[in-house]
């Protein structure tokens, strides 16, 4: 297993996005040597945060060394919701009607379902983000670790 010193407040971001929803094709990696997050956007002058020669940079090099060069998925739309799924069949709470109010408030939509739930307790949406985020922690550290690595 290899140690790599990453930051791991933006891999967990980077690893959670909505791939779905990216208003404009890009990649994510990790870098063996630097431990670094990188994005590359797929068109140089759609670069966020870069400037177009910035992009083409860090896209002619890990096309240059892709085995330097780790890709981030990132998360589809459905996983999201598969998430929101097997937290309402969870034991995230012992009150059944609680449970079951969460259960019937969702259909298909996280946005209408977290309105709905705002209005029956908000404690649910924090319950929902807790559990979340730990499971998408846990997906990201089983993804590192199938690749031999262990975040440092």
């Amino acid at each position: 297993m290899r140690k790599l010193k990453v930051d791991l407040t933006l891999l967990r971001m980077v690893f959670e996005r909505d791939v779905d929803f990216e208003a404009y094709p890009q990649s994510t990696y990790l870098d063996f040597s630097t431990g670094r997050v990188i994005w590359v956007w797929e068109d140089d002058d759609k670069a966020e945060g870069l400037l177009p020669e910035e992009n083409r940079q860090l896209r002619l090099l890990v096309q240059s060394d892709p085995d330097r060069f780790l890709l981030i998925p990132g998360l589809s739309h459905a996983d999201h919701h598969d998430l929101l799924c097997d937290f309402l069949s969870s034991d995230w709470t012992d009150d059944q009607q609680l449970k079951e109010a969460a259960r019937s408030a969702y259909f298909w939509s996280i946005g209408r379902w977290r309105r709905e739930v705002d209005l029956i307790d908000p404690g649910i949406w924090y319950a929902w983000l807790e559990y979340k985020c730990g499971r998408i922690e846990d997906m990201m550290h089983e993804f590192l670790r199938t690749r031999g690595i262990e975040a440092a």
